[in-house]
């Protein structure tokens, strides 16, 4: 590495290897709990690090929330009304353009979004439910490498096994003969009363009737160090290094040191000076290396919120005529929506702010729309019906005992009598007449006594009683 070398390893491609993932999932827990301490000081070891401050003074220094009062001192902001409403990849994403991670590519953050994207997926939503699955299964993400990356390879000899590479280094083979257990179970323990024992693995067993079980272990283990040699020095396809240290004395059943000095000293060429040996022709790499092009590299992350693209409209089918879908947002039938939902005149504002936010209404047709409405309500007659009245149902249906259903617009009772009202928003036709009157001898089989039925025409602020 110091050659400026790439190196890579298992363990250095762990996703909870990288500082900035590890600060992300901070960030996640902090914001399933903000009041937690554990979680700031998480988050702003991280960061102080990256700002180069002090973590104590910055800790001792805050007086409310440790996190947010550092951000707020490095004009870094989490909208926390913003960010309710995304969903958990779009949160992340959003952390990551917060905390400038979007300004170059990191393949381990890149990783990071495919498991969140992963776990939303395939679960759900919840912020608590992925830091729990995190931390159970965090410890077996990777980063995948591609194949042919011009890098050395770090990983143990046993998990090398199957595979092969152009040139293998074996360093430190110095590894010596171990016992692979420490102890034994014998029935033979020749104590009275003593039927069985567990007995340690020593060379003292060498001067008991024990010594052909310590000698059949150290075989075992002689075995065993045999074939992890043979693993290494079969990895390569090309070339092999070894580097091995000579001791001063042997070991006493043996090493990988010793085996390699015992095989190069039966070499003609033998020299006990002699440090370097290399047998076989010098073979050149045969992995070609691929030619990267630079054009095709990403170097930095694009983000778009979709939110600043696109437009919900919320709209119920009943905003519009169902049977004419070419009067879709037409105004009369708005006019008739918003109608439906006032009980009372002061609620006409509260009513018209819902259908702002819904995307129904926009803020441009905001002010023509409750001028209308507002001007409907000057009309006495209008007015009467939407003021103190003893009871009253907004569009409540009708179910007929032969199935089927209807819904006047709005029936109100007042001093006795049953206001029976529907709204039309076109031109005046003589089935508004029949409808409303099939309205008004239903509340009469219902039981509702002097049912008055009214056509309000909306355009032309006239209410007709029929």
């Amino acid at each position: 590495m110091s050659q400026n070398i790439q190196v890579i390893s298992a363990e250095s491609l762990l996703l909870t290897s990288s500082p900035e993932v590890q600060f992300l999932v901070s960030i996640f827990q902090f914001l399933s709990q903000p009041s937690d301490k554990n979680y700031q000081v998480k988050s702003l070891t991280y960061l102080t690090q990256k700002f180069d401050d002090n973590l104590f003074e910055v800790v001792s220094q805050s007086k409310e929330n440790l996190l947010l009062d550092y951000l707020s001192k490095k004009n870094i902001n989490i909208s926390f009304k913003q960010i309710a409403n995304y969903d958990l990849y779009e949160l992340a994403e959003y952390l990551l353009v917060t905390f400038g991670f979007d300004k170059k590519v990191d393949i381990y953050i890149q990783f990071f979004l495919d498991k969140i994207h992963e776990y939303a997926t395939k679960n759900d939503q919840s912020v608590l439910n992925f830091i729990e699955w995190w931390e159970q299964k965090s410890s077996k993400f990777t980063v995948v490498i591609p194949e042919g990356v011009n890098a050395v390879q770090v990983m143990t000899i046993h998990k090398s096994k199957g595979l092969e590479f152009p040139v293998v280094i074996y360093p430190y083979a110095d590894s010596k003969v171990k016992k692979s257990e420490d102890f034994f179970w014998t029935d033979k323990t020749e104590v009275d009363n003593l039927n069985a024992a567990i007995i340690p693995i020593h060379k003292d067993l060498k001067q008991t009737h024990f010594s052909a079980v310590y000698e059949k272990e150290m075989n075992k283990s002689r075995l065993d160090l045999i074939n992890l040699m043979y693993v290494a020095f079969t990895r390569p396809k090309d070339r092999l290094y070894i580097i091995a240290k000579k001791g001063k004395e042997r070991s006493e059943h043996g090493s990988v040191g010793d085996y390699l000095y015992d095989f190069c000293s039966t070499q003609p060429t033998f020299n006990t000076e002699q440090m370097t040996y290399t047998f076989g022709a010098f073979a050149k790499n045969s992995n070609t290396t691929k030619v990267v092009d630079d054009n095709n590299l990403f170097n930095k992350v694009t983000y778009n919120n979709w939110r600043n693209k696109i437009q919900i409209s919320y709209q119920a089918p009943k905003v519009w005529e169902v049977e004419n879908p070419e009067t879709i947002g037409e105004y009369g039938t708005l006019i008739h929506n918003i109608l439906s939902k006032i009980e009372a005149p002061n609620q006409v504002d509260e009513v018209l702010s819902s259908f702002v936010l819904k995307g129904i209404v926009t803020e441009k047709e905001l002010p023509e729309i409750k001028a209308a409405i507002h001007q409907l309500f000057t009309i006495a007659e209008i007015n009467n019906l939407f003021t103190d009245y003893d009871e009253l149902k907004n569009e409540r249906s009708i179910l007929t005992s032969n199935g089927e259903k209807y819904q006047p617009d709005r029936v109100v009772v007042k001093n006795g009598i049953t206001h029976l009202v529907d709204y039309k928003t076109g031109e005046r036709e003589l089935k508004h007449q029949e409808q409303i009157k099939n309205y008004r001898n239903l509340l009469t089989e219902m039981g509702y006594e002097n049912v008055k039925a009214q056509l309000l025409y909306v355009k032309e602020g006239v209410l007709e009683e029929v």
